[in-house]
């Protein structure tokens, strides 16, 4: 990944075999667009997330796997678009959009109640 670091959009879309994202994505300095629509087999994101410092697009429809989301995510105030949000258990996590104030459309609050 070290290459890309100047990425400005990265589609990973029906890409059903990631079961992970490496750190090394989070390098990614200058992306702004995260397609990760049906990739049904992604767990988590990154606990580096904060590195996507200019971030302002994160797609995310039907990764019904996607339970990982690190505390970072609060940091990527620029963002604009996070349709969906997985808190499982932990309801505290919703204080992680508390700062992203540039957020627009809607979100989809995933909750786990089991």
């Amino acid at each position: 990944m070290g290459y890309l670091i100047h990425l400005r959009h990265l589609d990973l879309t029906w890409n059903r075999d990631i079961k992970e994202l490496p750190e090394t994505i989070c390098n990614l300095c200058d992306l702004e667009t995260l397609n990760l629509n049906y990739c049904c087999g992604l767990h988590g994101l990154p606990e580096g997330i904060e590195g996507f410092m200019n971030l302002r697009h994160l797609y995310s429809i039907e990764c019904t796997s996607l339970h990982r989301i690190p505390q970072g995510i609060g940091k990527l105030t620029g963002i604009r678009t996070l349709n969906r949000f997985h808190s499982g258990k932990d309801w505290s996590k919703l204080g992680y959009l508390k700062e992203l104030d540039q957020l627009s459309g809607s979100v989809v609050l995933k909750i786990n109640h089991s």
